[in-house]
């Protein structure tokens, strides 16, 4: 679930071969993603009970929302979205376990430190253990150059090199 940094064409074809090859990955089918570019938490929050209304049921479901976000949106606006989508997806498959993923882009820094620091762990405080923090991408992303070496300018998409990374730590986080 999330904005254009979910891509199915980023880090997912990476993260599916990687858990393949483990060989103790037990995958029916890649869900649907519930993405698009410049989604907010927002439009997550409005999409996502259509999106429940699938036949799947997924052990995991990653969630990177808040880029866009960063900068327009309130925290109240955000905390009440997110946890709605969140809600949504729990309601329909309460067995799954939810992560989300802290979330940097160039420029961005104040804001997203508070979407990271403060308003996650605010939505997530009174889902866990259900949901909880997933991968951060001043981590993965941001690392020691500013993301110059692991997205493509202006600094908010993984370059090649970032959506293996992503891969990576989506990976670690599930467990596996």
């Amino acid at each position: 679930m999330g904005d254009s940094k979910t891509d199915f064409f980023g880090y997912q074809p990476t993260l599916l071969s990687n858990l393949d090859a483990l060989g103790n990955w037990d995958r029916i089918d890649w869900a649907p993603e519930l993405a698009s570019p410049g989604w907010t938490s927002q439009s997550l929050f409005q999409q996502a009970p259509a999106w429940t209304a699938g036949g799947l049921t997924p052990d995991f479901i990653l969630v990177n929302i808040g880029i866009n976000d960063a900068g327009i949106t309130s925290q109240a606006n955000y905390e009440l979205w997110l946890g709605g989508a969140l809600d949504t997806a729990h309601a329909k498959w309460p067995s799954a376990k939810l992560l989300v993923m802290r979330v940097w882009g160039q420029g961005h820094d104040a804001q997203c430190n508070a979407i990271d620091d403060v308003w996650i762990p605010d939505v997530l405080a009174t889902r866990s253990p259900w949901a909880t923090a997933g991968p951060d991408e001043r981590v993965v992303l941001k690392d020691g150059d500013n993301g110059a070496s692991r997205t493509i300018p202006p600094g908010i998409h993984p370059n090649t090199f970032g959506y293996a990374l992503t891969a990576a730590a989506w990976q670690a986080s599930m467990g596996y």
